[in-house]
């Protein structure tokens, strides 16, 4: 199949407003990845942002999302294989743990004393392995990540993952559409909900109420399994991954990184408390 330059993906794509420094990393199988560091805040905490399936660093609302969350705490943004600036082929999660690793491994160079991994939808899925699995974080926010293949809303949902990743035409509209390189098998969806419980860092789950792909009770379920501190906030009227990358949301993950991860003091201008974790039904914004 002949080449194809990604027109649409491109126009999707959207420059960074502020001043960043740009970073390229090797993952352990020789994979490079690229991302982003906004330093804006002058925090010894830093955010890393991993990307939904079918996105990237630069994708749509990411860029504005990004800073918006750089207010509070530095961020690095990045591109998983496959995907935006970097290399390899997109596996929906069985090799994206190594991307994941190897960003937080630099991250860790830059002296910072608390990394907190924020990942949408594949990269919130990504981002549970990664804590299960391995040190190195100190918190987690997951922003529409499913919990296992049986949370996507429709069977024909899962039939379209498949042919993108199996039929050549798939290849070709991947690369067409967003500019991602798929692995030329069907992937192995990642199963969150059966290592979430060995997450022993503080964990939010953010779930859009009318998400059209993944049900919000993957959120709860996630919730239900993880171990304290945890919260969970489904956010009213709003669907999957992209819609929730606002600035309202970018304030309920600082606001929530302070308290749990940080500790409670004044942050921008606001008070926030550092007692002891409280009750709340799991179908309600967390306390902030």
């Amino acid at each position: 199949m002949l080449p194809v330059r990604p027109w649409l993906g491109a126009w999707l794509n959207k420059p960074y407003r502020l001043p960043h420094r740009r970073f390229r990393v090797w993952a352990e199988d020789g994979v490079p990845i690229v991302g982003v560091h906004i330093r804006r805040a002058g925090t010894d905490t830093l955010l890393v942002y991993a990307h939904g399936f079918l996105s990237n660093k630069n994708h749509r609302a990411v860029p504005r999302f990004v800073e918006a969350l750089s207010t509070a705490f530095d961020v690095i943004s990045f591109d998983f294989r496959g995907h935006g600036e970097s290399g390899g082929r997109c596996s929906f999660g069985a090799r994206e743990v190594l991307d994941v690793a190897a960003v937080v491994a630099h991250a860790r160079t830059l002296g910072y004393c608390r990394v907190v991994l924020v990942g949408s939808s594949m990269g919130g899925a990504v981002a549970i392995h990664y804590a299960a699995e391995r040190d190195g974080v100190d918190g987690v926010v997951t922003i529409g990540a499913f919990d296992g293949p049986d949370t996507l809303r429709s069977p024909t949902a899962l039939v379209g993952l498949r042919f993108l990743f199996r039929h050549p035409l798939g290849h070709w509209m991947a690369a067409l559409m967003r500019g991602a390189r798929l692995a030329h098998h069907a992937p192995e969806l990642p199963r969150p909900i059966e290592v979430v419980e060995r997450v022993q860092v503080p964990l939010l789950f953010i779930h859009g109420e009318w998400d059209a792909l993944i049900k919000p009770e993957a959120a709860r379920r996630l919730y239900a399994r993880a171990r304290a501190p945890k919260d969970v906030y489904i956010v009213p009227r709003k669907g999957h991954d992209i819609p929730l990358l606002t600035p309202n949301t970018a304030s309920v993950i600082a606001r929530w990184v302070q308290r749990r991860v940080v500790g409670g003091e004044v942050l921008t201008g606001r008070a926030v408390s550092s007692g002891k974790p409280k009750g709340r039904s799991p179908s309600h914004r967390p306390e902030m």
